[in-house]
């Protein structure tokens, strides 16, 4: 016969919230708690004696208990002034409380994923194996082993990030996947503001440039291609060298160099970049000696390059990753027939490429036979409207003009605000599909950055 379950009347005031409840946040409790006073508590508490949860210190008061289930039932108890409530005394070890509770949290309510991953954390500090934490919570491995990446972000950064919202499992999986310390805690900082995306983008770019960067000298040992010996420098402006190929570290891949057959070759790595150089067939024309004015112009016109390039990357992957198209068909059609009208009453650059990525067909508008592929594609995909919307937009690295919101100019002279009504435009349309925009593209869309050194940028 099943053991009979005894429920006993605690007095309210020793009874006591456990240090270690993987719910940190009890949420509002105004509805719980005016329901309480009006029915009383209708299921009862599970708790553990005071010295199961802390066995060096003395109780607080005399027979005291601590919550395993029932933590929001026991505040808006407490909050409804109620003297005493129907508990269930259990006898658990640490462990078995830690995962009763955790248990208890995800079939009940939604734990935040910050509090699901610190309960797992607790479960493996307590030594539990990642099976035994599946087998026990009904979680996948894998799901578990992600949980336990997240649990070693920075515990009071992923409060405040939950505090904010808009924080998807996903950005705390890429966050964790950083593998530098301080810049999972910048990212992280950054979590659920308008600038998030972008902070996080190029964390995760910085980092593939420095795995890449280790690759590289083993790729061109394989290919018998020898170290440039001499200081790093732009092969365009170099007397000593002259490029033969190159790549960004950021997108490396050596499968797709386009190395010629040809001897003498050397490598060497300049600004992020992989370059194959050989020596230099004639010497180029010498430059004057630049003034710091100038050199401080150059490092802003390249700072400005990399920064708009950035931006264009982050708004294609947004259109390439976005799903909701059925929910903003209206928002979708308006930009499609906007930006159709103002292509075909001024030049623009399309992005042939992007059709390619998302149709697979080749030659999408050379031929007759890529241009009847297109169409077949296009009345058969709900992607189509804004696939070709921000393909009219002419959001194209082709013309740096599109992307661009300065003159660059020359010399001593720094780069100066200039609007771009265009790039205005495929923001509020990407704004509107909910592309959160960064501080640091708002700055760049409205001249106020630090690198405009002319009108609006001084």
């Amino acid at each position: 016969m099943p053991t009979e379950v005894k429920i006993i009347m605690i007095p309210t005031e020793r009874i006591f919230h456990h240090k270690d409840n993987p719910r940190k946040e009890l949420g509002d409790l105004t509805e719980l708690s005016e329901s309480i006073k009006a029915q009383g508590i209708l299921q009862n508490l599970t708790v553990v004696p005071w010295g199961n949860v802390y066995p060096d210190e003395p109780e607080p008061i005399e027979g005291a208990y601590v919550t395993v289930i029932g933590h929001r039932r026991t505040a808006a108890a407490k909050a409804a002034g109620l003297k005493e409530l129907p508990c269930v005394i259990a006898d658990m070890d640490y462990k078995t409380q830690v995962s009763t509770m955790l248990l208890e949290n995800l079939q009940r309510t939604d734990l935040s994923v910050p509090e699901q991953a610190q309960g797992f954390q607790m479960m493996m500090d307590l030594g539990s194996s990642v099976r035994e934490i599946s087998e026990k919570t009904g979680f996948a491995e894998r799901t578990v082993q992600k949980r336990l990446q997240i649990a070693k972000l920075d515990k009071d950064k992923m409060r405040v990030a939950e505090q904010r919202g808009n924080v998807t499992l996903n950005d705390y999986i890429r966050i964790a996947a950083l593998t530098n310390e301080k810049d999972r805690d910048n990212v992280l900082s950054y979590a659920g503001t308008a600038s998030f995306n972008y902070m996080l983008s190029q964390a995760e770019s910085k980092q593939k440039i420095a795995e890449h960067k280790k690759l590289v000298p083993g790729d061109m040992k394989e290919l018998g291609i020898e170290k440039y010996d001499g200081e790093p420098e732009s092969p365009y402006t170099s007397n000593k060298i002259d490029n033969v190929c190159s790549a960004s570290l950021s997108a490396y891949d050596k499968d797709n160099l386009k190395i010629p057959n040809k001897k003498g070759l050397m490598w060497m790595i300049y600004q992020d970049w992989l370059y194959i150089v050989c020596k230099a067939k004639k010497k180029k024309q010498s430059e004057p000696k630049k003034s710091a004015k100038e050199i401080k112009a150059d490092e802003a016109r390249e700072q400005l390059k990399e920064k708009y390039l950035f931006m264009r990357e982050l708004r294609r992957k947004f259109i390439l990753d976005f799903s909701a198209h059925k929910k903003y068909k209206d928002v979708i059609n308006k930009w499609l027939l906007y930006f159709v009208v103002w292509t075909n009453m001024s030049y623009t650059s399309k992005d042939d490429k992007l059709l390619e990525e998302v149709t697979g067909i080749k030659n999408t508008g050379g031929d007759r036979i890529g241009r009847d592929e297109t169409l077949k594609w296009a009345m058969n995909s709900e992607r189509a409207a804004l696939i070709f919307a921000y393909y009219f937009a002419g959001d194209n690295t082709d013309r740096y003009y599109t992307l661009f919101t300065c003159d660059m100019n020359y010399g001593e002279t720094m780069p100066t605000y200039k609007e771009n009504k265009r790039l205005t435009k495929i923001y509020e349309m990407l704004e509107e599909l909910g592309y959160s925009v960064s501080d640091e593209e708002r700055k760049m869309l409205d001249g106020t950055h630090e690198l405009f050194g002319g009108q609006n940028g001084a």
